[in-house]
């Protein structure tokens, strides 16, 4: 499940009258404990005043003196990821959520920050599976070409019966180090579940496919711990342009689920790799 900005943002802001007087703001934010304060002109908002600005600005000025006038919305709607990319990209401690054309709530940095936070493999320190879901769903919705890698390790129960528990957590660990490591540029990588690993790239398959087989290569003349023999198997599958798409969400299962099948093909044929070219769009 992707989480949404609605579901935590905080909803302690107070617009106030862009001739506000400071020493008053201050007294709201002290006795209300409000600490967001859209600045508001003619029913538009023109700038934001936080406690920082509060701290800064002398109490005798009005809040036209103190607001910033660098600020973005978000939808409510939007998820918690693309907020992140929004304070990866761009200079912003907070966000200003919209709904309706109204604002309902800010979003701040270290409230994302501390969400995704949830969101990360303990183990191997990677993004867990609603991660590539979300990446891959915001390709479909641009309809843009989405290439999805499914890998997992061969015979990784054996690995865990015969070297023990703690031993398969460690190739685990090193694995994801690798996959971080080693994957292209461009590509997202998240611990799908166990000891799958998915891969998601806006790149065509056959642009990714070497880079794909190089990374089966490294893992596999790898040295593991105990010089244990590591291979893995990869099913990999492209989505086609469409703009029919009546369920993003069902044609993400739709895509992951083939790569997965593929990756168990390729494992059953030892053949490293297999690739789904499907014929149909998803509709």
């Amino acid at each position: 499940m992707i989480m949404r900005i609605s579901q935590i943002m905080k909803d302690q802001f107070m617009c106030i009258d862009i001739l506000e007087g400071v020493s008053t703001i201050r007294d709201i934010a002290f006795n209300q404990g409000i600490n967001y304060f859209p600045v508001i002109d003619h029913h538009q908002i023109k700038g934001m005043i936080t406690n920082k600005e509060l701290i800064d600005v002398h109490p005798n000025r009005i809040a036209a003196d103190a607001m910033l006038t660098d600020f973005k919305f978000i939808s409510s709607e939007a998820s918690v990821w693309s907020a992140k990319e929004i304070f990866d990209q761009q200079d912003q401690d907070f966000l200003l959520v919209e709904e309706n054309e109204q604002i309902v709530g800010v979003i701040t940095k270290l409230l994302v920050v501390a969400e995704l936070g949830k969101h990360i493999d303990l183990l191997t320190e990677l993004y867990k599976s609603d991660y590539i879901y979300y990446q891959i769903q915001k390709c479909i919705t641009k309809n843009e070409i989405t290439s999805i890698i499914f890998m997992d390790v061969n015979n990784f129960g054996r690995i865990d019966k015969e070297y023990g528990h703690i031993l398969g957590d460690t190739i685990l660990k090193e694995l994801a180090r690798l996959l971080k490591q080693y994957k292209p540029k461009d590509a997202h990588v998240c611990r799908f579940g166990g000891d799958e690993f998915v891969l998601q790239l806006s790149t065509p398959i056959e642009k990714c496919k070497n880079e794909i087989i190089k990374i089966i290569d490294i893992i596999k003349n790898h040295e593991f711990p105990n010089k244990i023999p590591v291979t893995i198997s990869a099913g990999m599958i492209q989505s086609k342009k469409c703009t029919k798409i009546k369920n993003v969400y069902e044609a993400t299962v739709h895509l992951i689920n083939q790569a997965s099948l593929a990756s168990t093909i390729a494992k059953k044929n030892k053949c490293g790799i297999s690739i789904v070219h499907e014929e149909n769009e998803i509709a």
